[in-house]
């Protein structure tokens, strides 16, 4: 809740709870691994956001990262440049794309304002292993909405992947 991640000491004592729950993980042959949403890259006067926190003191032996790109784009942030400071440690994606009328929603893979041609580009700096489409709005029949999305990443983004 908000009230839990409002500081930065706030932002260390999840760290040690994740760390915590990795070695736990790894204990039992799990991995775990950080899906962020766009209030962790919130900047604190120090310089610094959650993001920052939990990737830099979770131990990247035990803890992958899985980059929800709607919501690093909704807040401002680039994914290359996130791909670049935690090379190799971003093993899955959430891919949707943000709806050029209004921003707050997501829309079709490729018909919104992300440039996933560029972020598909430097799969190999992530650490890339898996992606995950999502949608959660539809202004069309929703099985209609996602052929058009596969369709979409089949032609333009899986050739970046080699």
């Amino acid at each position: 809740p908000p009230e839990q991640r409002s500081s930065i000491d706030d932002y260390k004592r999840i760290a040690e709870k994740l760390n915590q729950a990795a070695e736990l993980c790894s204990k039992n042959k799990v991995r775990l691994a950080y899906h962020n949403h766009e209030f962790e890259f919130q900047q604190y006067p120090e310089g610094v956001c959650g993001y920052d926190i939990l990737t830099e003191e979770v131990s990247a032996d035990l803890m992958d990262l899985e980059l929800d790109l709607f919501w690093v784009d909704f807040a401002g942030r680039d994914p290359l440049e996130i791909f670049r400071k935690y090379t190799g440690r971003i093993k899955m994606w959430y891919v949707k794309d943000r709806d050029k009328a209004n921003p707050k929603i997501n829309t079709e893979i490729g018909y919104g304002t992300i440039d996933y041609k560029k972020i598909f580009a430097q799969a190999s700096v992530s650490g890339l292993e898996y992606f995950y489409m999502e949608q959660e709005n539809f202004a069309m029949d929703p099985e209609k909405s996602i052929q058009k999305s596969n369709a979409y990443i089949k032609k333009n983004l899986l050739p970046a992947l080699g």
